[in-house]
């Protein structure tokens, strides 16, 4: 198999990573290539993550290009405190003298209700700016598609995105690249009119992304090695069953930025859920991998 990297440990694939430069795309995996191959051959089902994955886009940033200024600029600062908290950006040390030593970190154990209120915060800015289920579907359909995305789809028998996101989002990517397949993300509310003015109890973040791939794959009833998982990042890993073809994609020009991630958050804790992490811009070697094992 061109392009194969044999890596046994975490930190061969962090030192293959920083050592090479992609061209076109490099396939890393602690299994040999003759068992990936017979491992695909029984992939017939796919949970997918959305942004960064199937796509080379974000939903985020579509559906706020709606936004007023000062909304967005709202948005912007509960993205930068998020990331800055979960990347160790924000470490500040801290006493009982400061009186956002509670509110002014995100605490383990405690990120799951963060997002599910950053959630609640964007979408009540959502409704502030008068945004309609126009809006949500010109957003949709504005994300870019990542190369192969519909190949891959087409390969499969039960097909489910799942996403810290929004449902319709997601279904007005699908419908207009002509994608079939059920969707587990924040499912927002509209009056008579067509306004946002709520959403779903059940939220989808981070946290739950698990739960949303447990049920797919309880419904669907197949042990988990005829299931492929797929995300781009380390909370994906919690949606991918132990047993499943699960892949990380890495497109190469975010390789520094997803290294730094993987050091903070320990490559070990999942590269033994991983079956291979596919680097690349495109899902298309993903899908000539599956099409020759069953071939």
């Amino acid at each position: 198999m061109n392009h194969y990297r044999y890596v046994a440990t975490p930190e061969e694939v962090l030192g293959i990573l920083n050592r090479e430069t992609v061209s076109d795309h490099l396939i890393l995996s602690k299994n040999e290539p003759d068992l990936i191959k017979k491992m695909a051959s029984s992939i017939c089902h796919i949970a997918a993550d959305f942004d960064g994955t199937i796509t080379a886009g974000s939903q985020w940033v579509e559906i706020q290009n709606f936004l007023p200024t000062t909304l967005l600029n709202e948005e912007h600062q509960d993205r930068d405190w998020y990331y800055d908290q979960t990347s160790g950006v924000s470490n500040v040390k801290t006493d009982m003298s400061d009186p956002d030593w509670l509110h002014g970190h995100l605490m383990f154990g405690n990120q799951t209700a963060v997002e599910g209120a950053w959630v609640a915060r964007s979408f009540a800015r959502y409704i502030q700016a008068n945004l309609t289920d126009v809006h949500v579907k010109m957003a949709g359909k504005a994300v870019v598609m990542r190369q192969g995305a519909v190949e891959l789809f087409e390969l499969m028998n039960q097909r489910v995105v799942i996403t810290f996101g929004v449902e319709q989002i997601i279904k007005a990517f699908l419908e207009e690249n002509k994608i079939h397949a059920s969707v587990a993300a924040t499912r927002l509310t509209f009056d008579k009119d067509g306004f946002i003015n709520g959403y779903n109890r059940n939220v989808v973040v981070s946290a739950t992304k698990a739960a949303a791939a447990n049920r797919f794959h309880k419904l669907v009833g197949d042990p988990p090695h005829f299931f492929l998982s797929i995300g781009d990042s380390i909370v994906d890993i919690e949606m991918m069953p132990e047993n499943g073809f699960n892949v990380l994609i890495m497109p190469p020009g975010e390789a520094n930025k997803k290294l730094a991630a993987f050091r903070r958050n320990h490559l070990a804790t999942m590269f033994n859920k991983l079956t291979m992490i596919l680097v690349s811009d495109s899902l298309l070697p993903l899908v000539d991998l599956i099409r020759q094992a069953r071939a």
